[in-house]
């Protein structure tokens, strides 16, 4: 999915503010100039998919997201939802520009926790935001690559055992009492449906992970 700012003008929330507060606090070894800025700070955009992500604009002005950025500081932890996440906060021409919040392995809306269940460390330059990312990215990749390891030959391997059910006109039965109620036809279907669905997640995986890096 590609990043798609909308137009989202607005105040920040509370939890917005706090947060912003504290990465500054923290990113920032003079944090009194952007604190000062953050005070006349207001939401300029949002994100079309439904995260957290905030574009800022300071006295009514933001900065092109063209613009080159430098991430200041990062946080994460484990959303509401139950998904693991990070959040960036960038400058742009030393002005407060975007707070970037993402997922790996998921798109769409996720809620922040509180304040306090946030992790939040100083970046020295973007390359160790992008090494960071880097390594939640690998540790998401391990657990889908884990999960689609396990998953996959088991649907194979009923699937299989369907279709030569079907061929020799025997029931689903076997071992299992419940596949003695589901026709070899409808387990096979069911087998390959389950089949296209982990191939369309593990496809939408890596193409969420190569969008967020492009970013």
């Amino acid at each position: 999915m590609n990043f798609k700012p909308v137009p989202d003008e607005r105040s920040l929330t509370s939890s917005e503010r706090l947060l912003l507060e504290r990465l500054i606090s923290v990113g920032c070894m003079d944090s009194r100039c952007l604190l000062e800025q953050l005070q006349k700070t207001r939401v300029a955009f949002s994100c079309s998919c439904g995260c957290p992500t905030i574009g800022l604009s300071v006295e009514g002005r933001s900065i092109p997201l063209t613009r080159p950025s430098k991430a200041i500081a990062m946080g994460g932890g484990i959303s509401l939802e139950g998904k693991q996440f990070g959040v960036v906060l960038r400058v742009r021409d030393n002005q407060l520009s975007e707070l970037e919040a993402h997922t790996v392995g998921s798109e769409g809306h996720f809620t922040l926790p509180n304040i306090d269940q946030i992790g939040v460390s100083r970046l020295e330059d973007e390359g160790d935001a992008q090494k960071m990312k880097q390594q939640l990215d690998r540790r998401n990749w391990l657990m889908w690559f884990s999960f689609f390891l396990l998953i996959f030959p088991i649907a194979v391997g009923t699937a299989w055992f369907a279709l030569e059910r079907m061929h020799s006109g025997q029931p689903a039965g076997g071992y299992n009492i419940w596949w003695q109620y589901v026709d070899p036809p409808t387990l096979f279907v069911l087998s390959l449906a389950y089949l296209c669905f982990v191939l369309v997640k593990t496809f939408q995986f890596f193409r969420s992970g190569q969008d967020k890096r492009k970013r």
